[in-house]
């Protein structure tokens, strides 16, 4: 009987939904300021934060789109993103809900 409760519980607590959308794209994160640059790699960038029961935040900052993108940029050592794709994913929890913006793109340096 132990084990029943046990497994209706893990399955009460971890029940989710999950929700992934592109929110935008762009041909560069940052403005270009020259046209003569050095494809380095492809690179990612990821902000989250998580809220217990909705309200109490216990990831201390907010999820920002800003610092997924600079984190992105300075993952590589690069000087901007070109071919950039903006996600943002939601999953909801019995317990809370995290948020999560992603950054996907070429990272480049300037010459």
């Amino acid at each position: 009987m132990k084990k029943i409760y046990l497994i209706l519980s893990i399955c009460l607590i971890s029940a989710c939904t999950k929700n992934v959308k592109l929110i935008d794209y762009k041909d560069s994160a940052k403005p270009m300021t020259s046209q003569n640059y050095e494809v380095i790699a492809e690179s990612e960038g990821l902000s989250s934060s998580f809220k217990l029961l909705f309200f109490a935040n216990l990831s201390g900052d907010e999820a920002d789109i800003t610092k997924a993108e600079e984190y992105a940029i300075s993952r590589e050592a690069a000087d901007n993103l070109i071919g950039v794709s903006y996600y943002e994913e939601t999953v909801y929890m019995l317990l809370g809900k995290v948020k999560a913006y992603y950054v996907k793109g070429t990272a480049v340096k300037y010459k």
